[in-house]
């Protein structure tokens, strides 16, 4: 039997909240990454019926002015493809400091002021991330479309303690087979980091028939199937979204 992204359960990111101010994040179920210092943001912004294209508007104001900062590696927008009203941001920052930064700007201080009580639903929430996949460092390769048929795909796993390092493995060991599919755009593995038993996909292709045919090739069976499921505390579910910014130039941390 075949499987599409269609059986996913699409719902909102389990866990997506504000951090505390000055929250350290210590826990020794944390794993390694090959960016230490880097930082990832996702970002959840619901828009009030009928105000999505004055949110939408604002939050591009936003990425473009993030992708300016020092510090900032790439700033992405999406629209949930079956929730209009919200829209989510992936973003990876050199480090803590980038991101206090960011976060203190005037781009974001105005996009508040203008949109938080005319035209959002309620207050954006976020989550840090880790970046446990090596970034990819192809400069020349193919890059995500706005608003165009290709799918950006976030599924997440909510791993059992006893099975976050078989778990981590198998996914990690998936990302570079994945990265040369036909059809694959972006491929990173991230892990919540006040949240270590959540882990995380940032999967972009060229449509759905390209992500519908990697969830039917032997790796993704031996991989999810065979190592992931069995060691899940509920069965992962999936976001699926559209691009709505361009994406900006491919930085490399060092």
């Amino acid at each position: 039997m075949r499987v599409s992204a269609d059986r996913t359960c699409v719902r909102p990111v389990r866990g997506v909240g504000r951090l505390p101010e000055g929250t350290d994040i210590v826990s020794d179920q944390s794993s390694p990454s090959p960016v230490p210092d880097l930082v990832g943001i996702l970002a959840q912004v619901i828009a009030k019926a009928g105000r999505e294209a004055q949110v939408c508007e604002g939050l591009l104001r936003v990425a473009d002015g993030a992708r300016t900062k020092e510090g900032n590696l790439d700033y992405d927008l999406y629209r949930d493809r079956d929730r209009p009203w919200a829209f989510y941001v992936l973003a990876n920052w050199a480090n803590q400091e980038a991101v206090d930064a960011h976060v203190d700007s005037t781009y974001v201080r105005e996009f508040l002021e203008a949109h938080t009580e005319t035209d959002l639903a309620a207050p954006p929430t976020r989550i840090n991330a880790r970046m446990l996949s090596r970034p990819n460092a192809d400069t020349g390769r193919r890059r995500p479309e706005p608003n165009s048929g290709q799918l950006t795909f976030f599924p997440f796993f909510n791993v059992r303690p006893d099975g976050l390092d078989t778990v981590q493995q198998a996914l990690l060991g998936a990302v570079d087979s994945t990265r040369t599919d036909e059809g694959c755009l972006d491929y990173d593995l991230y892990q919540v980091a006040d949240d270590p038993t959540t882990l995380f996909y940032r999967e972009t292709w060229t449509g759905k028939p390209a992500l519908d045919e990697h969830m039917n090739t032997p790796v993704f069976y031996d991989v999810v199937r065979g190592q992931v499921d069995p060691r899940l505390s509920v069965p992962w579910s999936g976001l699926s979204m559209t691009m709505v910014s361009a994406p900006g130039a491919i930085r490399v941390p060092g």
